[in-house]
């Protein structure tokens, strides 16, 4: 159960939420979605999509998910970051993959977005242009306002480059009103 504690505007999780997350970020970590991808390409896999880049696809959401996982429990909880760099790097290789060879696959707007405020500046360029591809593609505002959002995050990273501790985009997004943005 997220909550805010009465003494703070940090959302805070109960023992058991915490313990949820967790258990989802081990299952996450050990999950074959490779294997996962093999097995379901011809029921789940668009009809244009490779099983080469369906693999791709399924190992982007999965360490996409890694990585929000570690950064809510960062956030929410008293726990150290988990180290995510490695991640990050791995969630572009297939998200550049995936957008190269699958132009316009909608539901992949979510992963491009994790590997874009996770990213370094140097990937930046390919993050907003991969979003720009889903907005000529579906003209959908939602692709717009998440770009829009991406680009506010950057602004404020670029801005606590000079000071110590762990980039929190979770918290970033919290305060903004992120709500007004994508509506």
């Amino acid at each position: 159960m997220l909550r805010l504690s009465s003494n703070s505007t940090s959302p805070v999780l109960s023992e058991n939420s915490t313990s949820n997350l967790l258990t989802t970020l081990s299952d996450l970590e050990t999950f074959n979605a490779e294997e996962y991808a093999k097995e379901t390409y011809s029921s789940l896999a668009p009809n244009h999509m490779s099983l080469s880049c369906f693999v791709h696809f399924c190992l982007a959401w999965q360490i996409a998910a890694q990585i929000y996982t570690s950064r809510v429990l960062f956030t929410l909880t008293t726990l150290p970051p988990h180290p995510v760099s490695p991640l990050v790097s791995r969630l572009i290789s297939h998200c550049k993959v995936v957008t190269t060879e699958c132009i316009g696959i909608k539901c992949f707007v979510w992963p491009v977005f994790i590997a874009g405020v996770e990213c370094e500046d140097e990937d930046r360029e390919w993050v907003a242009g991969a979003l720009d591809q889903f907005w000529q593609l579906y003209l959908g505002k939602n692709v717009k306002a998440v770009a829009s959002v991406l680009k506010i995050l950057w602004m404020k990273k670029d801005g606590r480059k000079t000071e110590d501790g762990e980039w929190n985009w979770i918290r970033e997004i919290y305060l903004l009103d992120v709500d007004g943005l994508l509506s």
